[in-house]
């Protein structure tokens, strides 16, 4: 594909280690090596990170949301509650960044501006439903209702925005379509495994689709840049 043949000699050793280090911490969570797996889990968006940036430097957004998941990486494993909260903000504007990036793709191929209508639609049905529907069948106080409804709803509506660019923006930008469905995903069983059953090996399930997710977002915008 001539557009991974535009590829910088370290471009390709980051995205080398990347795949290495992912190997690493699927085999930390599959055989429930939770201490080792939580010391190398920053390690991989750390590696995604410099890999955006080197391959796609003046695009930041990219490379700000994957910054913005090592944080989420680092303060969600940390013991303490509050560190909790702020790694799920941390993910949150990740969302936000890709969406934005999205976004600036969507509207560069001269599409209607009613189409924001219907991103900022989705938002608000999908909070209201996550926050109000959801959560109380979970039951949720209504902080964790207005919580869930906050951190879910950015993820469907990077999803609606994904298949937007995906029509107008290109081929590949498909790939990053496919990754923010991973992204749901990923959190749909988080929330499963928080609020109604853990299962064995869940950790595996958990990090496998959200290492797919940031994979292909950020591959996606990356070979529709370099085409």
């Amino acid at each position: 594909m001539e557009a991974f043949a535009k590829l910088t000699i370290p471009s390709i050793i980051l995205l080398a280690l990347f795949f290495v280090a992912v190997v690493v911490q699927l085999v930390f969570a599959f055989f429930e090596l939770e201490k080792y797996r939580r010391i190398e889990k920053p390690l991989l968006l750390a590696l995604l990170t410099a890999f955006a940036a080197v391959t796609l430097p003046n695009h930041p957004f990219i490379y700000i949301a994957t910054f913005l998941g090592m944080i989420g990486d680092i303060f969600v494993i940390l013991p303490k509650k509050p560190f909790f909260y702020i790694g799920a903000a941390a993910f949150f504007l990740g969302f936000v960044f890709y969406a934005l990036e999205a976004l600036i793709v969507y509207m560069s191929a001269n599409v209607p501006l009613f189409m924001i209508l219907v991103i900022i639609g989705t938002y608000v049905v999908m909070f209201f439903m996550f926050a109000f529907f959801v959560g109380p069948k979970l039951k949720l106080n209504r902080g964790e209702q207005i919580g869930l409804g906050l951190y879910l709803s950015p993820l469907v509506t990077l999803v609606v925005i994904m298949v937007f660019t995906a029509v107008k923006g290109g081929a590949m930008m498909y790939l990053s379509l496919i990754g923010s469905i991973f992204f749901l995903s990923s959190d749909l069983l988080i929330t499963y495994t928080k609020y109604i059953k853990q299962f064995k090996r869940y950790d595996f399930y958990v990090m496998g689709t959200y290492l797919i997710a940031q994979f292909l977002i950020v591959i996606g915008f990356t070979l529709s840049y370099l085409a």
